[in-house]
C-alpha cells in the first residue's frame, strides 16, 4: 500500500507536501482506510510519502504523533500471513 499524506486536507493534516485545501480525506477518513486496507490478508506493506516536517509548526506536531501512534496501532492489528 502506498499513502501519499497530500491525500488529507492540508487545513486538518498540515504536513503534506503539496497542500490540498478543502478537497482532501480527514485524518480520521484517511486512517479508517488505512486500518481497512492493513486488514486484508493480501496485504503486505506500506511506504507512506509526501510528508514535509517543513510544513508541521509547533502548534500542530501532535498530529505528527497522533499520526504515527494511529499507523502502529492499525499495524498491530494485521493479521498473520502465515508465511
Amino acid at each position: 500500500m502506498h499513502l501519499d499524506l497530500d491525500v488529507m486536507d492540508f487545513l486538518d493534516f498540515p504536513a503534506a507536501d503539496f497542500p490540498t485545501i478543502n478537497a482532501g480525506l480527514t485524518f480520521e477518513d484517511t486512517m479508517a482506510c488505512v486500518d481497512v486496507f492493513v486488514s486484508s490478508p493480501k496485504w503486505r506493506g506500506l511506504t507512506v510519502t509526501e510528508f514535509n516536517p517543513d510544513h508541521v509548526d509547533r502548534r500542530n506536531e501532535h498530529l505528527v504523533v497522533q499520526f504515527v501512534a494511529r499507523l502502529v496501532e492499525g499495524l498491530g492489528r494485521v493479521p498473520s500471513s502465515g508465511a
